[in-house]
């Protein structure tokens, strides 16, 4: 069988983290084997993201630093691309990269963040623009005409993320509204996720899952949901409430309005061009 089945697609400072560990959850309940790609790191000893996935036996890959070129080699299969709004994108990279991203196997943010804090915030943005190059232009030049991807906005997941991940576990055919089974479907998901967890906190090795199952369960979707609120990874800080040391810092799109200032402005323009637009965002 080809794989994947399904993936994942985004970018850097598009709440990959928040949303990665949703869909892990999924994939722990229904019994699929999930798997994180970040980029070459992972997959480049390989000679490309298909044969890692072929390697690795991935089921539904999630490409947090999503290149088309990358994506156009797997073989067919259901996936979900997610994107932010690229200024939003600039600002939360200024703020991560110059106090709470870990440096692990990036010797250059370890550089950049050095330059970042002599700087002051306009000068620190401006040099931000040129370090985030790779992961603006991933968003430029993506595909957004595939009629196996659903294309989603990360402000519309974050606001309402009960309706979007409904819509995206529908496109991916892996959620009903009202399966035919109750307790017994919801046990198997349990039971799935059990195994998982003793495979990986217990000195045993039991199969890493109970079943396939083909759908997930309203109310372990509700579950697991609720268990990922903002507040809930913020220790109970608000949508909006900024935390600049922390890795979910605001959680509240438009920010850059509050950081750029008109050299900031016109500098992304230079740099960028039309990319607002394209990603389907207003000027």
């Amino acid at each position: 069988m080809s794989l994947p089945n399904f993936a994942y697609y985004s970018h850097h400072k598009c709440a990959t983290g928040w949303t990665t560990s949703i869909l892990m959850e999924f994939c722990f309940h229904l019994g699929r084997r999930f798997r994180i790609a970040h980029g070459p790191v992972q997959y480049g000893a390989d000679g490309g993201l298909r044969a890692w996935v072929a390697r690795h036996d991935v089921e539904f890959l999630a490409y947090t630093n999503a290149e088309m070129y990358e994506v156009q080699s797997l073989p067919s299969h259901q996936g979900v691309h997610v994107v932010r709004d690229p200024r939003d994108v600039l600002v939360s990279a200024y703020f991560s990269h110059k106090n709470s991203h870990p440096t692990e196997n990036w010797p250059e943010l370890e550089t950049h963040r050095e330059a970042l804090r002599s700087l002051s915030k306009e000068e620190g943005l401006l040099k931000e623009i040129e370090f985030s190059r790779p992961f603006l232009e991933a968003m430029q030049t993506w595909d957004y005409d595939q009629e196996h991807i659903l294309e989603m906005k990360m402000e519309n997941l974050t606001a309402n993320p009960d309706t979007r991940f409904r819509r995206m576990l529908r496109h991916l055919g892996l959620f009903e509204e009202d399966p035919d089974e109750g307790l017994l479907h919801r046990g198997r998901h349990y039971g799935n996720r059990l195994l998982y967890k003793a495979y990986h906190e217990l000195p045993l090795s039991p199969p890493r899952r109970l079943t396939v199952e083909p759908t997930l369960h309203p109310s372990v979707l509700d579950e697991i949901l609720e268990a990922h609120r903002f507040e809930r990874m913020t220790d109970g800080r608000s949508k909006g409430e900024a935390d600049p040391e922390s890795h979910y810092r605001k959680g509240e799109p438009g920010d850059w309005k509050n950081h750029f200032t008109d050299r900031v402005r016109q500098a992304f323009e230079d740099a960028y061009g039309d990319i607002v637009e394209t990603l389907g965002y207003d000027g």
